[in-house]
């Protein structure tokens, strides 16, 4: 009988594994929920092959990140963004973020992974990194905080001809630029007075 012990090792690996998550799960489940969503507004210069140029973006950056139900806390989540350059791309992309406190400002990082469709340059897909800081409330009543951010950003191809694009800019809360002026409108053409409601 021939004895194997490097079987037995990964079953007692994976087991210790299980274990730890099962002890850690109950802390996860009560961590609390934030979400929010910003217009990014910037500019930057994008690196092909063929030719650099200056680039212009527009984006919807929204993160919904985890932690403990307080105020100036460490949070980490999913994120997501859509994206533009100079109106001539539709770019997706899709990853993580963590939110590093700063007293009542914060740190964000955030990596993605997506598809970028060109009219002017090369398509393919992309890893995108990003560094914001900036002001990030936490709701007490809702889960939705909203923020107001400068940023930084690099996004490289990961496929097909070499692109790269460093941009910066300001994210500002869809709160402010979407949702309280349509609001505002509404409540311009509409009879009811809305300190009733």
């Amino acid at each position: 009988i021939v004895y194997k012990p490097m079987v037995v090792r990964p079953f007692f690996g994976s087991f210790v594994l299980v274990f730890i998550v099962a002890l850690l799960a109950p802390e996860v489940a009560r961590a609390d929920g934030q979400l929010s969503a910003r217009i990014g507004f910037g500019a930057g210069k994008r690196f092909t092959d063929t030719e650099d140029e200056v680039v212009f973006d527009t984006s919807l950056k929204s993160e919904f990140l985890f932690g403990p139900p307080r105020h100036r806390t460490f949070r980490i989540g999913p994120a997501l963004e859509i994206r533009t350059a100079d109106f001539w791309s539709i770019e997706g992309a899709a990853g993580g973020s963590l939110l590093v406190p700063t007293g009542d400002f914060a740190l964000l990082f955030t990596g993605l992974v997506g598809y970028a469709h060109r009219k002017q340059a090369p398509s393919g897909a992309v890893g995108v990194g990003t560094l914001s800081w900036g002001y990030r409330g936490y709701n007490y009543h809702s889960i939705y905080g909203w923020g107001l951010h400068l940023y930084a950003s690099a996004r490289r191809s990961l496929t097909g001809d070499e692109v790269l694009e460093f941009t910066g800019g300001v994210e500002i809360d869809v709160m402010f630029t979407t949702i309280i002026p349509a609001l505002a409108v509404k409540n311009m053409f509409s009879s009811e007075d809305p300190h009733e409601k």
